[in-house]
């Protein structure tokens, strides 16, 4: 806590010391306020530490010119500053008070920092030369403000601290806090603040007659046990206008009361004894008046009229510490604000200099440390990829491992699906039927049963029902036909429908008792299997068998060589047509209206950029 040394007097021009300041507690009264002990400004040398390196290398940056003007800030740069951090409007008040005082007297309270007769915030010449000392005096200087704003708690209603908010100028606190003041307190001002003056004490005796309505007779008591104390002719008259007599003839007055206190006539105020035990005893008496009692209260006696106007000298001593105790907190909080600002300016007047000097500003420090932080983020991310991959690929080699096929015999796993093994066959098998019955369903929706053989195979060997293979199994003239080619075009069928089997492109109304001989490529089996006919309805056809032959080729190349990788794939897949590949690529229109809008896509992403820096600048010049 702050300390009370001397007493102040104007007109003898008492030198104010290195953090010291003039306190006024009321017109009649100032004294000398010593802020040694309260930490206002980073003092001593620091000449070690990570700090102090970052400092000094910061200091080596500038020249002596460049310093100097670095550590000068101008006032409104500080009341600036004060206005974005600090809610409190008593506070800022008081510091611009404060630090035109400063101007006009040049009081060396902040010493290294001096306030000039133009109003400018300079360090001292030799502190500028001694970077120790520069760098103890900028020691946190962010963080020193940000404290002092979050406290004292501020009222929940209001943005004033609890010093300047109306409800603390009235209320008189707790009896015992004048302790505390008392004891911050040199011995010479102690004594001053012990000085009670007449007119005051007269102005409390009043208020206190009237709050606890004394009756006409006690009020005279009262008034006659205050003029017993002053002694003088000032002393209100009785209504009777009879002379009052001398102190030693008046019934029940006891001057032991009135030990301790001394009357001045000249100056017109009482001096109180200077010990704590007696004005602790002045203070209890006033006790119940300061916890608010209004009972009515009688004087009958001149005793208990005395009584009463020591309790009135109690009531005018509280006061009066308490006003000192208020004053002192007040002013002690507006210095470490002043400081705590004008350090804060400095601090960023030198950062602004070096990052001039160095030619890279803070923020574009910070934009470098953003990206090494997302760099190294895309970096972790894209190992944790990598390990994913890795495992999958583990797993997929350990599932083909378990498929061990053999040469000499079949494979009979049931999980594996190579060519040799038995599920495999029938798999591949049921592919084959698959594609087979959407040729045959394509044929019989389009153009009927004219011109497919497949279809009238399956109703001549099965009787019009049954899938293609069960007809395949069932015709042995089929059969024997293809194992006797001589017999080729003697085979017959059972059936009644036509028995060109697709050789001819005309079809046959009657029973005849031989098979047509084929007639020309348009119409054969063969040619619309292998997709060299003229039929639009097979082209769809063709496409799945090709689709089909490709899978059969993948699976067997899987098998022959183990899994495969993507390139692999990708060199061993079959051409496509041209009419494929040219659907594949983008439009050249497509090419040359993207083309026509990079210029108005770069120009408005440096836009964005631009604005995006600016925001960022302001966010960091102006934290909330």
């Amino acid at each position: 806590m702050a300390k009370l040394v001397d007493v102040f007097v104007t007109e003898e021009n008492t030198p104010i010391k290195k953090r010291q300041l003039p306190l006024d507690v009321d017109e009649n009264l100032s004294m000398i306020l010593d802020l040694t002990n309260s930490n206002i400004i980073g003092e001593g040398t620091t000449s070690k530490g990570k700090d102090y390196e970052t400092f000094l290398s910061l200091y080596s940056l500038l020249s002596f010119e460049d310093i100097n003007k670095a550590f000068r800030v101008n006032c409104k740069d500080v009341l600036d500053i004060l206005s974005q951090t600090i809610p409190c409007v008593g506070c800022r008040r008081s510091v611009e008070k404060m630090f035109y005082t400063l101007k006009k007297f040049g009081h060396p309270t902040f010493h290294p920092i001096e306030v000039t007769k133009e109003g400018f915030l300079i360090v001292s010449k030799s502190a500028l030369e001694d970077p120790p000392t520069l760098c103890a005096l900028l020691r946190d200087h962010e963080s020193r403000l940000n404290s002092l704003a979050d406290g004292p708690q501020r009222s929940k209603k209001r943005p004033r601290c609890t010093l300047h908010t109306l409800e603390t100028q009235r209320h008189r606190g707790a009896i015992g806090n004048w302790l505390d003041v008392w004891d911050a307190m040199y011995p010479i001002c102690r004594e001053e603040a012990l000085l009670v003056e007449t007119s005051v004490l007269l102005q409390t005796l009043e208020a206190y007659l009237r709050k606890h309505r004394f009756c006409t007779e006690c009020r005279n008591k009262v008034l006659q046990a205050y003029s017993l104390l002053v002694a003088d002719g000032d002393t209100p008259v009785p209504p009777d206008g009879v002379a009052q007599p001398t102190a030693e003839e008046l019934k029940g007055y006891q001057k032991a009361l009135y030990d301790g206190i001394e009357y001045c006539s000249d100056e017109k105020h009482l001096h109180i004894k200077c010990s704590t035990d007696f004005v602790s005893q002045l203070i209890n008496r006033a006790e119940p008046e300061l916890n608010g009692s209004r009972r009515e209260r009688h004087a009958k006696t001149l005793e208990v009229a005395q009584e009463e106007v020591l309790t009135c000298i109690g009531l005018c001593l509280y006061d009066r510490l308490h006003r000192i105790q208020q004053r002192l907190r007040e002013e002690e909080r507006t210095a470490k604000v002043l400081a705590a600002a004008a350090t804060q300016a400095l601090g960023r007047n030198f950062q602004l200099a070096v990052d001039e000097k160095r030619g890279m500003s803070k923020l574009m420090l910070l934009y470098e440390e953003i990206t090494k932080e997302e760099l190294a983020k895309e970096i972790r991310k894209e190992n944790k990829k990598q390990k994913r991959k890795k495992k999958k690929e583990k797993k997929a080699e350990e599932k083909e491992s378990n498929c061990e096929c053999g040469e000499e015999q079949p494979c009979k796993n049931p999980a594996c699906l190579c060519e040799d093994s038995e599920d495999g066959k029938d798999i591949i098998d049921e592919k084959k039927k698959v594609v087979l019955s959407r040729k045959l369903s394509c044929a019989t929706n389009k153009k009927g049963t004219k011109h497919h053989p497949q279809l009238m195979v399956q109703q001549n060997c099965s009787g019009g029902g049954g899938s293609v293979g069960m007809a395949a199994a069932s015709c042995d003239s089929c059969q024997s036909a293809q194992k006797n080619p001589a017999n080729k075009w003697s085979a017959r069928c059972s059936s009644q429908q036509s028995h060109d089997f697709g050789y001819s492109s005309e079809g046959n109304e009657t029973i005849s008792g031989s098979c047509s001989l084929p007639s020309s490529p348009e119409g054969s089996e063969v040619a619309c299997s292998d997709g060299f006919c003229n039929h639009d309805d097979c082209a769809e056809a063709s496409k799945e068998n090709n689709t089909l032959r490709e899978l059969l080729w993948q699976k067997k190349s899987l098998v022959d060589n183990g899994p495969r990788t993507l390139l692999q794939m990708l060199e061993d897949t079959p051409t496509l047509d041209e009419e494929d590949s040219e659907s594949s690529f983008i439009p050249a229109e497509d090419v040359k209206a993207f083309e026509a809008q990079m210029e108005e896509v770069k120009e408005k992403r440096r836009e964005l950029r631009e604005i995006l820096r600016a925001r960022f600048e302001i966010l960091c010049n102006n934290p909330c």
